[in-house]
Order: C-alpha cells, then structure tokens, then sequence
C-alpha cells in the first residue's frame, strides 16, 4: 500500500544502509511478500516476527510491514550493525502480529524450517485457487510439500476441485 525509504550513515563507522519499510494490506500479505523472497539457506534473527540475513540485506516482517534493509559490503561487522538497526526498526512496529493461523493446520513432523509460503494467487498455477499455504517436508529421502487452499465454503472447494481434477 506504501513504502518508506531512508539513507542512513553511522556517524562512527561511516557504514552505509538503505532501509525500506513496505506497509502492506495485512499482516498476512506483509509474511507473503517476505517469505516468498526468503531462503531457507538463510542466518534467521529474532527480528520482528522472523527475520533474516543473506547476502547484504537483513529483511524482516513485523505485523504489516516488510522491512528489507540494504548494506553496501557484506563484512561481518556491518552485518552485526543492521541486524541492530534491524531491531530498532522493529520496536517501532506496535503490532507485530502472528504467523499465519492456517499454518497450524499443517503437520510439523518433517516440516522444513523456513520454507512456509502464502500464495494470494495461482495457486498450483491455477486463476481459480487463491488464498494458498504451502509448506515443504522431507521423510523417507524425499522431498514434498503440503497445499492448503482457504475457500470459502463447502461448494466453493467441490466446485474447485472438480475444476482441478479436469485440469490433471
């Protein structure tokens, strides 16, 4: 819905960091955005509502909003300063929301961590399946993932389903 973005200098180290604050329709939106971007091969922070660093960025979601922030060299140290400017960032978000409800429908053995998507749209690559869940699992050396679509009725999901069923 909005974005903010800021240029900011630390005054004693002279480290540089773009941060962009993304106010997003919903809190369920803001986690779409952010885990779609996400990889599981990531270093996760307790950062708002998850965070995580890759690369020469720290991103995060808190509530509504998805917050990437963009250093200019990946050392060590100017990573240490972002994930703190990361948390200040944080703070100022005063309701951070949860984790999508619909994933504790999921099983959580063999769920891979970090790999929870929310798909608004084409789901399964289909226009008829919207609002999906999707986390992936890995049992027995093999690798799946389980879809959830909400619809909104009983009719809704047969009508669906037999749409997807003349799709296969």
């Amino acid at each position: 819905q909005e974005v903010a973005s800021g240029d900011y200098t630390q005054e004693a180290t002279g480290y540089q960091a773009v941060v962009d604050v993304y106010q997003m329709k919903d809190p369920l939106n803001a986690f779409g955005i952010y885990a779609e971007e996400r990889n599981p091969g990531y270093q996760f922070l307790q950062v708002g509502n998850e965070g995580y660093s890759g690369g020469t960025s720290v991103n995060f979601w808190a509530g509504a909003y998805y917050v990437k922030i963009a250093i200019f060299d990946d050392k060590d140290a100017i990573k240490a300063e972002a994930a703190k400017l990361a948390s200040a960032v944080a703070r100022k978000i005063t309701d951070p929301a949860t984790e999508p409800v619909e994933f504790s429908y999921f099983p959580t053995a063999n769920r891979l961590p970090h790999t929870s998507l929310y798909i608004p749209k084409d789901v399964l690559a289909q226009s008829f399946f919207t609002n999906g869940f999707e986390s992936k699992y890995k049992a027995g050396g093999k690798e799946y993932k389980i879809v959830l679509i909400a619809l909104p009725d009983a009719s809704s999901a047969q009508a669906a389903l037999s749409r997807y069923r003349q799709f296969l």
